[in-house]
């Protein structure tokens, strides 16, 4: 099987198994679970869930009760189970993919740290050909913690025979659903520019701290959590909806035409501008985060292209609000209009922008059907569908563009902000 190749999905079936490794974490019980229980109302599926620990009958109850009533209550042999060990172990792999029906096709969806991939990687490598081969593994969150290691695990994925899918859950997300349509009309408009700047600002603001994975957050950081791994993602999409843009990189999406200039050593034509890169004060009291951090917790960039197309990124944690939208602005000095705006957030509205540049904006709603990411992957996971997966050579190029990114960030000081900060760094 080719390395990259993103698309060898086992064959559609009735019935199929969902491996849950990491059922226990805090990414499970506060959005897996719910959205696999919406799922099962009208999929049909069984389900392994596979934790560190040992569970009692009424934690497991407790943790995937509701989900059991109605999967179990259906009276068509699915079923829920559960299984404990330790993730460095090959025998923990041995047991749960034993418990899968012969013939059965499987999928085993990966909610671990990154840096529990490459153990995951090598117990799957270790069954036998035909149990891989009913099996797809699913991995979401950074794929690797560098370029290097991404490389790495995509190796042991290759020489293991193991179809491996990356999932990123802000594709999943409505509005970045709709995107390609919200620009058909937009396209247009912006076709017509001809020597205006352009200005692509996606924002990504969090509430929420980094308190309930310290450790994880402290090895691996804002800019490769949110920019490597959602940002560059939404971008893509965004490059290839604006005809303007997607003409002047060459039909090339912004990962794979940034990193091949970096790759060329061909930097210079990468103007980064605007850095900033900060922490919120309180992060360092953070179970699981070292005393003298250096770990970002907020960052702020441009990426300047052709001197007319300029790219501005900001994410955060910890502050008052949270925002999560892309907004393309056209400047022709005079002044900055907005011309789209895309909120990806949740399940709000999207509002595009559609009218004549010269004239006064309006903003227009679009509806459509509302649902949550996790149910939007699973259900994809389920009936074999493509688009909230990114190709093995994606995630290779926003490593090689994410690393440049970090060595123009570490020449900066780092700031500080308050926790429940009401405004970004600018």
């Amino acid at each position: 099987m080719s390395e990259s190749d993103t698309t060898a999905i086992v064959k559609k079936d009735d019935h199929t198994t969902i491996v849950l490794f990491g059922i226990t974490g805090d990414l499970s019980k506060k959005k897996l679970l719910p959205a696999l229980q919406k799922l099962a109302e009208y999929k049909n599926f069984s389900v392994i869930g596979v934790g560190r620990s040992h569970l009692s009958a009424e934690e497991q109850e407790f943790l995937f009760g509701n989900l059991r009533k109605i999967i179990e209550g259906k009276n068509n042999g699915a079923h829920i189970t559960y299984v404990f060990g330790g993730y460095e172990s090959d025998e923990l792999y041995i047991e749960v993919l034993n418990k899968i029906p012969q013939n059965e096709t499987y999928c085993v969806y990966t909610s671990l740290p990154p840096f529990s991939y490459k153990g995951a990687l090598n117990g799957y490598a270790k069954q036998n050909d035909e149990t891989k081969a009913r099996g797809t593994f699913y991995f979401e969150k950074p794929f690797g913690l560098s370029g290097e290691e991404a490389n790495t695990l995509f190796k042991i994925a290759h020489d293991g025979n193991l179809k491996i899918l990356s999932i990123d859950h802000y594709k999943a997300k409505f509005a970045s659903l709709i995107l390609d349509k919200l620009a058909d009309t937009n396209s247009d408009t912006l076709s017509n520019i001809s020597d205006q700047k352009i200005i692509f600002e996606i924002n990504i603001i969090e509430k929420t701290d980094a308190s309930a994975r310290g450790a994880f957050y402290d090895a691996t950081g804002a800019l490769r959590d949110v920019f490597q791994n959602h940002m560059l993602q939404v971008i893509n999409k965004a490059c290839r909806a604006f005809s303007i843009l997607n003409t002047a990189l060459h039909e090339q999406c912004f990962t794979e035409y940034v990193s091949n200039k970096l790759k060329g050593n061909q930097s210079s034509e990468i103007k980064i501008g605007k850095v900033i890169r900060a922490q919120y004060q309180e992060y360092v009291n953070t179970k699981g985060v070292a005393s003298d951090s250096q770990t970002e917790t907020f960052f702020s960039f441009s990426i300047m292209l052709f001197e007319q197309f300029e790219f501005v990124f900001t994410s955060g944690k910890a502050f008052n609000y949270g925002e999560s939208d892309l907004k393309v602005f056209v400047d022709d000095a005079e002044r900055k209009e907005l011309v789209f705006e895309g909120i990806f957030s949740g399940n709000e509205d999207i509002r595009s922008s559609i009218d004549n540049l010269n004239t006064e904006l309006e903003l227009k709603k679009s509806t459509v059907e509302k649902r949550d990411a996790y149910e939007v992957i699973f259900s994809s996971i389920l009936d074999k569908e493509k688009d909230v997966f990114v190709s093995n050579q994606e995630i290779k190029d926003s490593w090689v563009i994410t690393e440049f990114i970090q060595n123009e960030l570490l020449k900066t000081p780092l700031l500080t902000y308050p926790q429940g900060s009401d405004t970004v760094l600018t």
